[in-house]
C-alpha cells in the first residue's frame, strides 16, 4: 500500500476507536517515502488489531477510495484537529533525502 492509503487507513481505525491519538501520530511519522508497506498487517503483527478490524478497515478505506477517487481526496475531505492534520500531511509530503540517509530503515513505531 501507499503512503496515502495507510495514512487513511489509520486515520479511520482512529475514528472508530481502534487507535489512540498517540498511536495514529505515530504511525504518521513513521511512514516513509518509498517503503511502502500495509499498516494493516504491520498493526496486526503488533496485535493492537486483529484481522477482522484489519479487514473491515480496507473496505472502508477501498470503499471511500472508490467514492472520490483517491486517498489523498480523502484525507482532504476530513475536518481534522491540527495536531492530526499536520502529522498527515508531514506524511504525505514528499522528503528529500541525502545519500547518506538513503539507507537508513524508517524508524520503528513505538506504542509504549
Amino acid at each position: 500500500m501507499k503512503r496515502p492509503e495507510n495514512l487513511l487507513f489509520a486515520l479511520f481505525a482512529h475514528r472508530v476507536g481502534m487507535l489512540t491519538r498517540d498511536q495514529l501520530i505515530a504511525i504518521c511519522t513513521s511512514l516513509r517515502h518509498g517503503k511502502d508497506i500495509d499498516i494493516g498487517m504491520s498493526l496486526s503483527k503488533r496485535g493492537l488489531l486483529d484481522d477482522r478490524q484489519v479487514a473491515a478497515v480496507w473496505n472502508l478505506v477501498d470503499v471511500q477510495v472508490d467514492i472520490l477517487g483517491t486517498a489523498k481526496k480523502v484525507l482532504m475531505s476530513f475536518e481534522l484537529g491540527e495536531l492530526i492534520r499536520q502529522a498527515i500531511w508531514n506524511a504525505i509530503k514528499p522528503q528529500h533525502t541525502s545519500n547518506d540517509q538513503s539507507s537508513k530503515d524508517p524508524p520503528t513505531i513505538r506504542f509504549d
